[in-house]
């Protein structure tokens, strides 16, 4: 597994970063022992970067994967916190169900633009502290696209940005994927770091994981690239993605044969665009309630997840 250093953090990370958002219960809701698995297994093939949120309330199957384990973990977590106080107990919560003393990146999580980023100004200034203090190494931001990357770009404090990015375009809330790669060479030249997340456009393009995989890895503005996993066999084929080795037929076909349904998370807007687009019919919805799905009528043809603008819709 090729290893890097993150911008001018002196964090050096895999990669490969496990992403953990649809072990919890926004997605599939797996327990915290069968979802470390899937964490454990990517640590023991060499990954040693692992991606949590307080909203994804993963940090128990990150905290039974990493429990015991000697080697150099980086772990980055995210909050939605708005003002200081919340931005103060996030990180308290996550450093007490972790077992860890230091959190490497913390982020402020979902900034949509500049005007965003200013109004958690107090949040911003809570994380800074903790670095300062010596309980965070790095400050960050996630952004699903071009307007937040572009605040996160103009922030001389934000030093490491996971943005939205797919072959597809999948998930990105504005702009076009050529505009989000423009923006982070911006932010590399202001030496910042960028990771790219949801290169499998919330599980859609699994089916082609080596080709969408291979495309965002081999992008110069990318760093490192965030995966998420379910399962053990979805880690190993991930981490060979990564190294470049051939996938044997019994794994590829385990990955691809295992059970799928959408999810719609709790961030829906239930502003109804996915209904428009959605060729089957298999989604409905009544006025300010978010969506609700017909499994037997769903193809998985992922327009549904092109078209909404908070990426609340995935495959798991």
């Amino acid at each position: 597994m090729r290893m890097l250093e993150l911008g001018n953090t002196k964090i050096v990370v895999s990669e490969m970063c496990v992403g953990t958002v649809p072990l919890g219960k926004m997605q599939a809701d797996v327990p915290p022992d069968r979802g470390a698995e899937a964490i454990s297994r990517a640590i023991d093939l060499g990954v040693n970067f692992i991606d949590t949120a307080q909203l994804y309330r993963t940090y128990p199957h990150v905290a039974h994967a990493i429990r015991g384990i000697e080697k150099d973990l980086v772990v980055a977590s995210k909050s939605k916190a708005a003002n200081y106080e919340e931005m103060e107990k996030a990180i308290y919560e996550c450093r007490k169900a972790l077992h860890r003393q230091v959190i490497d990146i913390f982020s402020l999580h979902g900034v949509h633009d500049e005007t965003d980023l200013n109004s958690r100004g107090w949040a911003l200034k809570c994380i800074l502290d903790f670095k300062e203090a010596g309980a965070v190494r790095a400050v960050g931001a996630t952004v699903g696209g071009v307007a937040g990357l572009r605040a996160a770009a103009d922030c001389p404090e934000i030093e490491v940005v996971m943005v939205r990015l797919n072959e597809k375009g999948i998930g990105v809330s504005d702009g076009s994927v050529e505009e989000c790669l423009e923006t982070a060479r911006l932010c590399r030249k202001r030496g910042k770091a960028v990771c790219a997340t949801a290169p499998l456009g919330g599980g859609y393009l699994i089916d082609h994981a080596v080709e969408a995989i291979s495309f965002v890895r081999n992008l110069e503005e990318i760093d490192a690239v965030v995966v998420d996993v379910l399962a053990p066999q979805e880690a190993e084929m991930n981490v060979r993605i990564f190294n470049g080795e051939d996938i044997p037929p019994e794994l590829a076909g385990a990955v691809k044969g295992r059970h799928r349904r959408i999810v719609i998370d709790d961030d829906c807007s239930a502003c109804g665009r996915c209904v428009e687009v959605c060729p089957q019919g298999a989604l409905s919805k009544k006025k300010g309630k978010k969506p609700k799905l017909d499994q037997s009528k769903c193809t998985l043809c992922g327009r549904c997840a092109q078209a909404c603008p908070e990426f609340a819709i995935r495959v798991v």
